[in-house]
């Protein structure tokens, strides 16, 4: 059995653990709820852009010179991946990680020092990497849609895809593959919206006001192809953002709960050693005065 000195060493270590993962799920805690509110109040505004995109049809694309919407065999996919900075996360990166293993004919960008270090660990191609704060500021997003853009344009990738955390609750976020370019059907980007959202199309309230586009189709699908494109990615890291620290505040509770549950163990050992040291000293005593009568 140990000793006591060895379990009041150990209890002293669980317990300043446990204050230091407490004290890191008030700081995810407050940070979840920031994160949170900034990816469902920006979840309207994605539905009713891709809402007046779904108005035009297939066919109109399809008369649209545009890279954007250009049809072309398919030699290098482009993903964007969204990992986190920083660990103490779950599962998070782990689960993310897990539908591109295997991919072949990858080029990557990233986000996060953990989604690098995956594509270092794995020998994919990395065309740039890039880093966002906890606040998530739009002006961060530029230099990221500018590299995905260009390198679309430039034909060095054939899609562009962002693989991240999509936020569903506190508890559940789900690694989704999304692709963004190029763009075909408005109405399954619409579709897919939803569903992700986990919303019915009659929660939905469709615009009921009359639009007039001008100058032309062809000018007017450029600006908002470009602001679809740019406030998904925006959006998407919102929800990559929200995923990271609910999963953050989750595995400093448990590790909090876990620390406690330890400690508890282990001031009940501590305890029983102590309580047979003094029963010992008792005995002992017994025994010396048993002698000195004898």
């Amino acid at each position: 059995m140990k000793g006591a000195k060895e379990i009041q060493q150990r209890l002293r270590a669980v317990r300043n653990t446990a204050q230091v993962t407490w004290a890191m799920q008030l700081v995810a805690s407050a940070k979840r709820q920031k994160a949170q509110a900034l990816a469902l109040r920006g979840r309207p505004y994605c539905l009713r852009l891709a809402e007046l995109l779904r108005c035009f049809s297939e066919e109109t694309l399809k008369g649209i010179a545009h890279p954007f919407f250009e049809r072309r065999e398919v030699s290098h996919r482009g993903i964007l991946l969204v990992g986190t900075d920083r660990g103490l996360c779950g599962s998070l990166n782990t689960n993310l990680f897990r539908p591109v293993a295997g991919l072949e004919n990858i080029r990557w960008m990233t986000v996060g020092k953990k989604a690098s270090q995956y594509v270092s660990r794995t020998g994919g191609e990395l065309l740039a990497s890039f880093h966002i704060s906890d606040r998530v500021e739009f002006s961060e997003l530029r230099p990221i849609g500018e590299g995905l853009a260009q390198a679309y344009i430039q034909k060095r990738i054939d899609t562009v895809e962002v693989l991240f955390p999509s936020f569903v609750n506190t508890l559940l976020q789900i690694p989704v593959l999304q692709r963004v370019l190029p763009m075909r059907d408005f109405q399954s980007e619409f579709d897919a919206l939803l569903q992700r959202y986990r919303l019915r199309t009659e929660d939905f309230r469709p615009d009921p006001r009359e639009m007039i586009g001008e100058p032309s189709i062809a000018e007017l699908l450029e600006e908002l192809s470009h602001a679809f494109f740019r406030y998904q990615l925006y959006q998407i890291l919102l929800e990559a953002k929200a995923s990271e620290q609910s999963a953050r505040m989750v595995a400093m509770k448990t590790a909090t709960d876990n620390a406690e549950n330890l400690s508890k163990g282990l001031n009940l050992e501590y305890n029983k050693v102590r309580q047979a040291a003094i029963t010992n000293e008792i005995v002992e005593l017994s025994m010396a005065q048993l002698g000195m009568e004898e």
